[in-house]
This record gives structure tokens, C-alpha cells and sequence, in this order.
């Protein structure tokens, strides 16, 4: 009845819809969140999170591994997946 799914992001986003089509259950998307609670990331300050651009934070603390990744799933795919996903 409910299903972790511990992957990036938009990969996560767009197995968990595949997956409800498929075996319609509750899905939870939980992919920096284990992250935190091993403290392995530190989570963005309240202010970055209030307006919705934790991304922005990331980028700046960890840019040699945030770069990549910040601009394909937040500026790239994340946008062309919710377009497709309209549909």
C-alpha cells in the first residue's frame, strides 16, 4: 500500500506516476530526505526553503556536484517533465 521511492530527482517523479498508473498505491518521493536524516547534507536555511529555491542554496555549497545536477533536473527536466506529465 505505500512505496519509498529513494532516487533523484525528476527519475523519482517519473517512476512513482508510471507506477500509480500501473499499481495504484501511495507513493512517497523521499530522495534528499534520507540524506538528511543520516546528516550526511545539511538542509538549506529557512529562508531558501520559504521561497522555494533550495536548488540555489545547494548549487552554492556544493557546486562541483550541484552544478550538473541542479541544471538538469530543476532548469531542464523538471519543467519538460510536468509539461509532459500534464497530458
Amino acid at each position: 500500500d505505500f512505496v519509498w521511492i529513494g532516487i533523484g530527482n525528476p527519475k523519482q517523479e517519473i517512476l512513482a506516476n508510471y507506477l500509480y498508473k500501473k499499481y495504484p498505491a501511495f507513493y512517497f518521493n523521499v530522495g534528499a530526505v534520507i540524506d538528511y536524516l543520516l546528516q550526511r547534507k545539511k538542509e538549506a536555511p529557512l529562508i531558501f526553503r520559504k521561497f522555494g529555491v533550495e536548488w540555489f542554496y545547494r548549487l552554492i555549497i556544493d557546486f562541483k556536484y550541484s552544478k550538473g545536477k541542479v541544471w538538469r533536473s530543476f532548469i531542464g527536466l523538471r519543467y519538460l517533465n510536468r509539461v509532459i506529465m500534464k497530458k
